[in-house]
């Protein structure tokens, strides 16, 4: 099967990244897939790897089974120019939606009428859609980069075995400005962490909260 997936490719954040772990999904399954940027003014572009992705929307347009289009109705309803009808070609058009929360937004219900199917990246994120979709929702999870991350293991591995032993136990904490933190709750981690660990406990303890932003 022949897939065009639309999604934001170069970019570093999240929906980046759930696209290109559908690819492999995909690909893993035996599907060919058609990679095709959708860059946003809002995220710079990363180099991730990712040089052979190309960008062209024509020379198979007759050989497509399926359009994808990966990403979110508020990032399509914010950025209309992003996609134009035409560059749909196949037969088959599905959206590909993820979120976080027990119910999605009110509002995108009105990009339902663009696809004949919603797929998900959990049953979590399927519930919720299911509940006011008006066409078949599917959970596909997110294939992840295997090699790269037992390569990063080894890495990190490596690192702490030279580290010295008296390094603090750390958590971490990130997010997207651009996903809003009132969504994110980064101001929720800090104060779990003060009421877990008051500063005079947290000096015994030798721990730290690290918040990377975006």
């Amino acid at each position: 099967m022949n897939i065009r997936l639309f999604g934001h490719l170069r970019a570093g954040f999240g929906l980046a990244g759930g696209a290109k772990a559908t690819i492999r999904a995909l690909e893993a399954a035996g599907c060919k897939v058609f990679p095709v940027d959708l860059a946003l003014a809002t995220h710079a572009s990363v180099d991730h790897g990712i040089s052979t992705i190309s960008t062209a929307l024509t020379g198979h347009d007759e050989l497509m089974h399926v359009d994808l289009v990966h990403t979110n109705p508020n990032v399509l309803a914010s950025s209309p120019e992003l996609l134009d009808p035409a560059q749909f070609t196949a037969p088959i058009r599905i959206g590909y939606w993820a979120w976080e929360l027990e119910q999605f937004p009110r509002g995108w219900e009105r990009f339902f009428a663009d696809y004949q199917e919603i797929w998900c990246p959990s049953s979590f994120t399927a519930q919720a859609l299911v509940q006011r979709s008006p066409v078949p929702v599917v959970a596909l999870p997110h294939l992840p980069d295997w090699p790269r991350l037992e390569r990063l293991a080894l890495a990190r591995q490596e690192r702490f075995s030279k580290a010295a032993c008296d390094h603090p136990f750390t958590f971490l904490c990130l997010f997207d400005f651009w996903s809003t933190p009132e969504r994110k709750n980064p101001q929720g981690v800090i104060e779990a962490f003060q009421r877990a660990f008051p500063l005079q406990a947290s000096q015994q303890a030798d721990v730290r909260l690290v918040i990377k932003t975006s």
